[in-house]
């Protein structure tokens, strides 16, 4: 059977934990959403799901490649890891390329003001509770994250053949799954009549909110103000390639 490595990265908020339960809802795949950051908070992964792998090395090196000699033992044929990308936080995702070289990597990305609109509303945590109000939320944070994932994207994207990008809007819509099926065509096998499980188990900090929810599109943003709208836009006028005008 050949087996496969997928790695998915993106922003917080910008849609990676509903395309890792989409993922997680295939008969084949194993989708683990952010096993390097549930490792450096706590050494371990917690609330293993659909396989064991709670005998994974302690040591951060071998950390992704033991879990991958345990997926090779099982049934299924595809193991996903699943990472967001944040300027304070770019440990997991460079853990990903120097220790678990993948067969695919899958970038996700969003609306800059609707993916800021959202980031906004979320209480954060990082060590100890930082509520929407508190450093993480401003828009300094996210400006300096998403320049950070956008250069690196664009690197991978440049170097690795079996690089692809989806867009957020369009999983969202009415025509998702068939959009997934034709992007991912190739990789996974997405049927046109999936039902999403909710998979609480095995995907990452067990104090995370697990949720098949697609967030509609926001149009009005009205969270935001006139200074942090601009400052968006600016990132979809310099990004342009990447996001819709």
């Amino acid at each position: 059977m050949n087996k496969k490595r997928i790695s998915i990265i993106g922003l917080p908020r910008s849609g990676t934990t509903i395309l890792a339960n989409v993922l997680n809802s295939l008969d084949d795949t194993i989708c683990l959403s952010e096993p390097l950051w549930t490792f450096f908070k706590f050494g371990r992964l917690r609330n293993i799901g659909k396989v064991d792998f709670s005998e994974h090395s302690k040591e951060l090196s071998d950390f992704l490649p033991s879990i991958y000699e345990t997926f090779k033992e099982s049934e299924y044929t595809n193991l996903c890891v699943k990472e967001t990308y944040t300027d304070w936080h770019q440990e997991s995702v460079e853990t990903i390329d120097e220790t678990f070289p993948t067969d695919y990597t899958i970038f996700i990305i969003r609306d800059p003001k609707t993916t800021y609109s959202s980031w906004k509303n979320i209480k954060w945590t990082y060590g100890a509770p930082v509520f929407a109000s508190g450093r993480f939320a401003k828009i300094k944070y996210f400006i300096d994250s998403f320049v950070v994932f956008n250069s690196y994207m664009d690197s991978k994207l440049k170097s690795n053949e079996n690089a692809l990008v989806l867009e957020y809007e369009k999983l969202a819509s009415e025509d998702g799954l068939a959009y997934l099926k034709e992007k991912l065509s190739g990789i996974v096998d997405i049927p046109l009549d999936l039902e999403l499980k909710n998979i609480k188990n095995g995907i990452g900090d067990p104090k995370a909110r697990i949720s098949t929810h697609i967030e509609k599109y926001r149009v009005e943003h009205d969270n935001l103000t006139s200074e942090e709208s601009a400052r968006c836009e600016q990132l979809s006028n310099d990004y342009s390639n990447y996001y819709r005008q």
